[in-house]
């Protein structure tokens, strides 16, 4: 993808040309509405962001909460060369996020920003503690033993080494041997 440079800031304008009814994502998104309410949104999360104030939105399903705080976001984010965090309160979200909307954003807006999902350390797998758990046998049963076994034959495949990057949910107690500690 050829790297943009925004030149020129015009908030309202931009925001208009990206959410109308024929604007860009519209033009990548089949069935997209245009939703009063979704740019009324982003203008007042661009404008929170411009004046440096903090912002408080409630809005119902369908409004399209993810696109007006990301677009503006991202903007910003580009034209000041800074980093953005968003924090989710659902995992559902965080893979909506990050699987779909923040590529489709990258593509359909021309924009090339980088993103990537942290999550807290107990999402993530501890190798030395995987090899302690195999070699000094730390689980019950044969059941613990042999999820035990599928988390280490998957361990060369998971890309970084997240626990939803399992094709298995691990069970409470296997999983607490092997992930990492906040304090290790």
């Amino acid at each position: 993808m050829q790297k943009v440079k925004i030149l020129s800031y015009k908030p309202k304008k931009r925001l208009e040309e990206v959410l109308k009814a024929h604007g860009l994502i519209a033009e990548k998104l089949k069935n997209f509405e245009e939703r009063t309410e979704q740019i009324e949104m982003a203008r007042a999360v661009e404008k929170a962001i411009r004046k440096r104030k903090h912002l408080i939105v409630e809005a119902g399903t369908g409004v399209g909460k993810s696109l007006a705080y990301l677009i503006p976001f991202i903007y910003w984010a580009v034209e000041e060369e800074k980093r953005v965090i968003v924090s989710t309160y659902t995992k559902t979200l965080q893979h909506q996020l990050t699987k779909s909307d923040l590529p489709f954003l990258r593509e359909a807006l021309g924009v090339d920003f980088r993103f990537t999902l942290v999550v807290g350390a107990e999402n993530y797998l501890c190798l030395r503690r995987l090899e302690r758990a195999r070699v000094y046998e730390l689980l019950d049963t044969e059941k613990e033993v042999k999820e035990l076994e599928k988390i280490f034959r998957a361990r060369p495949y998971l890309e970084r080494g997240l626990k939803s990057e399992l094709d298995f949910a691990p069970s409470p107690k296997v999983w607490e041997r092997v992930c990492r500690e906040v304090d290790l």
